[in-house]
């Protein structure tokens, strides 16, 4: 899945290879600092409790997905293309 999203953000979204180390920042940083914090989790509550608190987050975060805009709407990142002060909406393709 990393990799299709690395292809995809390349591609498609044309982000440079700055801008995709970014958007992996986040992930490595929580698989840095979540280990200890979710094995106390586990331990005090136990692992039926671990599986469905994870699938509840995966859930909410699929459903998140379902509701970006496409990237024909916008940019990488969600970055507007309108280019400001352009006084003919169709020169840029957006909506008036």
């Amino acid at each position: 899945m990393g990799l299709l999203l690395l292809l995809y953000l390349q591609n498609t979204a044309g982000l440079e290879v700055y801008q995709i180390a970014l958007v992996y920042l986040p992930g490595g940083i929580a698989l840095t600092v979540l280990p200890r914090v979710l094995h106390r989790y586990t331990e005090r509550r136990g692992r039926r409790a671990g599986y469905v608190a994870a699938s509840v987050c995966s859930g909410v975060a699929a459903g998140c997905l379902a509701f970006t805009p496409s990237a024909g709407d916008r940019g990488a990142l969600g970055a507007d293309l309108r280019v400001l002060g352009d006084a003919d909406p169709d020169a840029w393709g957006g909506r008036g």
